[in-house]
């Protein structure tokens, strides 16, 4: 995603757009909801990792 994309984007979302830019600098980053009620929502994204069984790398 280019950065004038970016740009044009965050200029011209709305509050109930499903899909919304929260960071300039790194566009990927979503809203996940968490459902504490200290603390509803988290911004990053979500990762998986797992290693192998005999050489250990991890994937």
């Amino acid at each position: 995603m280019d950065t004038f994309n970016v740009l044009y984007r965050v200029l011209t979302q709305k509050r109930e757009d499903k899909i919304k830019i929260y960071s300039i600098h790194e566009p990927e980053v979503l809203c996940v909801a968490k459902g504490k009620e200290h603390k509803p929502d988290e911004f990053g994204n979500k990762s998986s990792f797992a290693n192998t069984r005999k050489s250990g790398i991890i994937v």
